[in-house]
């Protein structure tokens, strides 16, 4: 009886370390995924990234194409910091660098600190750039880099966003 008290206590050790080992590598395949979309960027020089989980009814980290894919509007949120990427263009958006600006129906950049009206904008002289480098129309995934210079007209303040990537899911309006 020993024996085989001692053969089943082997059996439930395997049992139980191969269920351990495949849980582990479960969560951390499901960690991969979660880090195939991203956006960061460095805002007057501290690190930035969304948040992980959702606020206020809202993803931290969203990108849509809309109107007939001419407008590709990214948004990533932390706390009440939003980086929002508007990129325009008539011909439809596709693999190409883009000048941010703040004329009509051209892209823009805006930072937004503390959910107001009076946010950081790129105009004609704080400018900026959003480098499309992939967009896969097949599996709705879009890729690129950016970086601006943004203007706050209500408490004359300028801040600096730099070395920005984003490789996201888009969905389309």
């Amino acid at each position: 009886m020993l024996t085989k008290f001692s053969c089943c206590m082997k059996f439930s050790k395997l049992f139980i370390t191969s269920f351990v080992m495949f849980s582990i590598l479960s969560c951390h395949q499901n960690s991969n995924f979660i880090q195939s979309t991203y956006l960061s960027c460095y805002i007057d020089g501290k690190y930035f990234e969304p948040d992980k989980g959702g606020g206020l009814g809202e993803y931290p980290l969203t990108a849509k194409l809309q109107s007939n894919e001419t407008l590709l509007t990214i948004r990533a949120s932390r706390e009440v910091q939003n980086v929002i990427l508007a990129v325009y263009d008539t011909t439809g958006v596709k693999v190409l660098t883009y000048q941010f600006t703040n004329t009509p129906y051209t892209p823009q950049a805006i930072y937004d600190n503390n959910l107001s009206v009076d946010n950081y904008k790129t105009d004609s002289t704080n400018t900026g750039i959003v480098n499309i480098v992939k967009i896969d129309k097949e599996n709705l995934e879009v890729e690129g880099t950016f970086s601006f210079t943004a203007y706050n007209s209500v408490i004359n303040d300028t801040i600096h966003v730099t070395n920005g990537k984003f490789k996201l899911n888009y969905t389309i309006h």
